[in-house]
Protein backbone atom coordinates (compact mmCIF):
# COMPACT_ATOMS: atom_id res chain seq x y z
CA UNK A 1 0.00 0.00 0.00
CA UNK A 2 1.69 3.58 -1.11
CA UNK A 3 1.70 5.90 1.83
CA UNK A 4 2.77 9.97 1.61
CA UNK A 5 5.04 10.05 4.21
CA UNK A 6 6.28 13.36 5.65
CA UNK A 7 10.38 13.70 6.68
CA UNK A 8 12.20 16.49 8.42
CA UNK A 9 12.38 19.40 8.42
CA UNK A 10 16.13 19.80 8.57
CA UNK A 11 17.85 23.84 9.31
CA UNK A 12 16.59 26.02 11.68
CA UNK A 13 13.33 26.56 14.16
CA UNK A 14 13.02 30.35 12.76
CA UNK A 15 11.03 31.79 10.02
CA UNK A 16 7.40 33.35 10.49
CA UNK A 17 5.71 31.40 7.74
CA UNK A 18 5.21 27.66 8.01
CA UNK A 19 4.50 26.20 3.74
CA UNK A 20 4.00 23.10 2.79
CA UNK A 21 3.15 22.16 -1.20
CA UNK A 22 2.16 18.49 -2.17
CA UNK A 23 1.45 16.78 -5.48
CA UNK A 24 -2.04 15.98 -5.01
CA UNK A 25 -1.87 13.63 -8.47
CA UNK A 26 1.46 12.97 -10.30
CA UNK A 27 4.46 14.48 -9.69
CA UNK A 28 7.00 17.43 -9.58
CA UNK A 29 8.00 18.79 -12.71
CA UNK A 30 9.70 22.00 -11.73
CA UNK A 31 11.51 23.99 -9.26
CA UNK A 32 12.56 27.65 -9.11
CA UNK A 33 15.28 27.91 -6.48
CA UNK A 34 16.13 31.99 -5.73
CA UNK A 35 19.65 31.83 -4.32
CA UNK A 36 23.02 33.47 -3.51
CA UNK A 37 24.89 33.08 -0.23
CA UNK A 38 21.74 31.07 0.64
CA UNK A 39 18.83 29.47 -0.36
CA UNK A 40 16.46 32.76 -0.67
CA UNK A 41 13.10 31.13 -1.52
CA UNK A 42 12.21 27.86 -3.46
CA UNK A 43 8.79 27.25 -5.56
CA UNK A 44 6.72 24.34 -7.37
CA UNK A 45 5.02 23.01 -10.23
CA UNK A 46 3.23 19.28 -10.16
CA UNK A 47 2.04 17.55 -13.14
CA UNK A 48 -0.67 14.71 -13.32
CA UNK A 49 -0.23 13.94 -17.24
CA UNK A 50 -3.80 15.03 -18.22
CA UNK A 51 -2.90 18.74 -18.42
CA UNK A 52 -4.01 19.52 -14.88
CA UNK A 53 -0.84 21.73 -13.14
CA UNK A 54 -0.28 22.56 -10.02
CA UNK A 55 1.43 26.13 -8.72
CA UNK A 56 2.84 26.91 -5.18
CA UNK A 57 3.14 30.11 -3.40
CA UNK A 58 7.10 31.41 -3.90
CA UNK A 59 8.21 30.62 -0.10
CA UNK A 60 11.23 33.00 1.04
CA UNK A 61 12.32 36.42 0.25
CA UNK A 62 12.95 38.21 -2.82
CA UNK A 63 16.97 38.18 -3.23
CA UNK A 64 19.03 35.97 -4.85
CA UNK A 65 19.59 34.52 -8.79
CA UNK A 66 16.69 32.52 -10.26
CA UNK A 67 17.27 28.93 -10.97
CA UNK A 68 14.68 26.77 -12.73
CA UNK A 69 14.75 23.06 -12.38
CA UNK A 70 12.86 21.02 -15.22
CA UNK A 71 11.45 17.53 -14.34
CA UNK A 72 10.84 15.43 -17.02
CA UNK A 73 7.89 13.99 -15.01
CA UNK A 74 6.61 10.37 -15.00
CA UNK A 75 10.27 9.52 -16.68
CA UNK A 76 12.32 11.81 -14.40
CA UNK A 77 11.41 12.05 -10.64
CA UNK A 78 13.23 13.25 -7.86
CA UNK A 79 14.78 10.73 -5.20
CA UNK A 80 15.99 12.42 -2.91
CA UNK A 81 17.84 16.14 -1.34
CA UNK A 82 21.24 17.19 -0.17
CA UNK A 83 21.77 20.23 1.85
CA UNK A 84 23.63 22.47 4.43
CA UNK A 85 22.35 24.86 6.81
CA UNK A 86 23.81 27.37 9.44
CA UNK A 87 23.22 30.63 11.11
CA UNK A 88 22.74 33.17 8.72
CA UNK A 89 24.98 36.42 10.28
CA UNK A 90 26.94 35.64 13.69
CA UNK A 91 23.49 34.85 16.11
CA UNK A 92 21.16 35.42 13.60
CA UNK A 93 18.35 32.41 12.32
CA UNK A 94 19.76 29.18 10.94
CA UNK A 95 18.78 29.12 7.73
CA UNK A 96 19.38 26.77 4.57
CA UNK A 97 22.39 27.44 3.16
CA UNK A 98 22.98 25.11 0.21
CA UNK A 99 20.76 22.45 -1.71
CA UNK A 100 21.01 19.88 -4.28
CA UNK A 101 18.41 17.98 -5.88
CA UNK A 102 18.78 14.44 -7.31
CA UNK A 103 16.61 12.88 -9.56
CA UNK A 104 16.06 8.67 -10.92
CA UNK A 105 18.45 10.90 -13.84
CA UNK A 106 20.87 13.25 -12.84
CA UNK A 107 21.92 15.37 -9.83
CA UNK A 108 20.82 19.89 -9.89
CA UNK A 109 23.23 22.00 -7.99
CA UNK A 110 24.15 22.66 -5.77
CA UNK A 111 22.72 25.92 -5.37
CA UNK A 112 23.16 28.50 -2.36
CA UNK A 113 26.95 28.07 -0.93
CA UNK A 114 27.56 24.91 1.47
CA UNK A 115 27.93 25.49 4.73
CA UNK A 116 28.83 23.53 8.19
CA UNK A 117 25.72 21.24 9.04
CA UNK A 118 25.29 18.97 6.41
CA UNK A 119 21.58 16.85 5.80
CA UNK A 120 20.30 14.35 3.03
CA UNK A 121 17.62 11.82 2.28
CA UNK A 122 17.23 9.57 0.01
CA UNK A 123 13.91 8.37 -0.97
CA UNK A 124 15.12 4.85 -1.18
CA UNK A 125 12.17 2.49 -2.51
CA UNK A 126 9.82 5.97 -3.41
CA UNK A 127 9.48 9.10 -4.94
CA UNK A 128 9.46 12.71 -3.45
CA UNK A 129 6.49 14.11 -3.95
CA UNK A 130 6.15 17.33 -1.75
CA UNK A 131 7.93 19.57 0.30
CA UNK A 132 7.42 21.63 3.74
CA UNK A 133 9.18 23.95 6.02
CA UNK A 134 9.65 27.31 7.54
CA UNK A 135 10.56 30.36 5.70
CA UNK A 136 10.72 34.46 5.92
CA UNK A 137 13.45 36.29 3.78
CA UNK A 138 15.21 32.93 3.32
CA UNK A 139 13.84 29.63 3.30
CA UNK A 140 14.72 28.54 7.24
CA UNK A 141 14.18 24.99 7.16
CA UNK A 142 12.99 22.09 4.18
CA UNK A 143 11.84 18.84 4.39
CA UNK A 144 9.77 16.39 1.87
CA UNK A 145 6.73 14.11 1.10
CA UNK A 146 7.46 10.69 -0.02
CA UNK A 147 5.46 8.38 -2.03
CA UNK A 148 6.93 5.00 -1.05
CA UNK A 149 6.54 1.45 0.01
CA UNK A 150 8.05 1.87 2.56
CA UNK A 151 6.00 1.02 6.21
CA UNK A 152 6.85 3.21 9.00
CA UNK A 153 9.13 1.29 11.71
CA UNK A 154 11.70 1.81 14.37
CA UNK A 155 14.44 1.46 11.63
CA UNK A 156 12.79 4.75 9.73
CA UNK A 157 12.05 7.05 12.67
CA UNK A 158 12.61 10.03 10.18
CA UNK A 159 9.26 9.17 8.55
CA UNK A 160 6.23 10.74 9.91
CA UNK A 161 2.71 9.58 10.04
CA UNK A 162 -0.20 10.64 12.30
CA UNK A 163 -2.80 8.50 13.90
CA UNK A 164 -5.84 9.47 15.76
CA UNK A 165 -6.87 7.74 19.08
CA UNK A 166 -10.45 8.14 19.98
CA UNK A 167 -11.77 7.46 23.07
CA UNK A 168 -15.21 7.24 24.44
CA UNK A 169 -15.71 8.78 27.45
CA UNK A 170 -18.56 6.95 28.81
CA UNK A 171 -16.61 3.73 29.24
CA UNK A 172 -12.65 4.86 28.64
CA UNK A 173 -10.69 6.49 30.84
CA UNK A 174 -7.32 8.15 29.87
CA UNK A 175 -5.47 7.41 33.37
CA UNK A 176 -1.41 7.43 32.40
CA UNK A 177 1.21 8.14 30.01
CA UNK A 178 4.45 6.27 29.42
CA UNK A 179 7.33 6.92 27.17
CA UNK A 180 11.54 7.44 26.29
CA UNK A 181 13.18 10.30 25.92
CA UNK A 182 16.77 10.35 24.34
CA UNK A 183 18.89 12.42 21.78
CA UNK A 184 17.68 12.86 18.12
CA UNK A 185 20.67 11.46 15.76
CA UNK A 186 21.47 13.80 13.33
CA UNK A 187 20.03 16.90 15.39
CA UNK A 188 23.49 17.81 17.54
CA UNK A 189 22.48 15.22 19.75
CA UNK A 190 19.12 17.55 20.83
CA UNK A 191 17.03 15.31 23.36
CA UNK A 192 13.32 15.13 22.58
CA UNK A 193 10.59 12.39 23.48
CA UNK A 194 11.13 9.63 21.33
CA UNK A 195 7.82 7.77 21.92
CA UNK A 196 4.83 7.52 24.09
CA UNK A 197 2.01 5.17 25.34
CA UNK A 198 -1.13 6.23 26.26
CA UNK A 199 -3.38 4.17 28.96
CA UNK A 200 -6.69 3.68 29.31
CA UNK A 201 -8.98 2.13 32.15
CA UNK A 202 -9.13 -1.40 29.93
CA UNK A 203 -5.81 -1.17 27.63
CA UNK A 204 -3.34 0.88 25.77
CA UNK A 205 -2.52 2.66 22.60
CA UNK A 206 1.16 2.97 21.45
CA UNK A 207 3.72 2.83 21.38
CA UNK A 208 3.92 5.76 18.91
CA UNK A 209 7.64 5.91 18.26
CA UNK A 210 11.17 3.95 18.74
CA UNK A 211 11.42 3.09 22.77
CA UNK A 212 15.14 3.77 23.39
CA UNK A 213 16.78 6.20 25.54
CA UNK A 214 15.49 7.07 28.67
CA UNK A 215 11.95 6.04 30.47
CA UNK A 216 9.53 7.69 31.97
CA UNK A 217 6.04 7.33 33.27
CA UNK A 218 3.49 9.39 35.17
CA UNK A 219 3.22 8.80 38.40
CA UNK A 220 0.68 5.93 39.41
CA UNK A 221 -2.56 7.38 41.59
CA UNK A 222 -6.29 6.78 41.18
CA UNK A 223 -7.52 9.31 38.82
CA UNK A 224 -7.84 10.48 34.93
CA UNK A 225 -5.89 12.49 32.95
CA UNK A 226 -7.98 15.66 31.85
CA UNK A 227 -5.07 17.28 30.09
CA UNK A 228 -1.61 17.58 28.96
CA UNK A 229 1.89 20.40 29.52
CA UNK A 230 4.91 20.71 27.90
CA UNK A 231 7.33 21.75 25.82
CA UNK A 232 8.04 21.45 21.75
CA UNK A 233 10.27 23.42 19.14
CA UNK A 234 10.55 21.18 16.13
CA UNK A 235 10.01 18.02 18.20
CA UNK A 236 8.06 17.31 21.15
CA UNK A 237 10.42 18.53 23.89
CA UNK A 238 8.67 17.24 26.82
CA UNK A 239 5.39 16.36 28.30
CA UNK A 240 3.41 16.26 31.35
CA UNK A 241 -0.40 15.34 32.50
CA UNK A 242 -3.04 17.22 34.65
CA UNK A 243 -4.90 14.91 36.42
CA UNK A 244 -8.27 14.53 38.72
CA UNK A 245 -7.71 12.25 41.45
CA UNK A 246 -10.60 9.93 42.55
Amino acid sequence: MEENLKVGPWGGEGGKNSWSFKANKGGISEIVIMHGWAIDAISFKSDDRSGTFQYSDKFGGNGGKTEKIMIDWPREYLTSIIGTYQSAWPFGPVVIRSLHIITNVTKYGPYGTEASTPFSFPAEGGEIVGFHGRSESFVNSIGVYVKSQIPFSASNPDYTMQQEIKLDASTKLLVGIMGFYGPVKGNDDYEALRSITLYTNNGRYGPFGEEIGTSFTSSASRGRVVGFHGRSGFYLDAIGVHMEHF
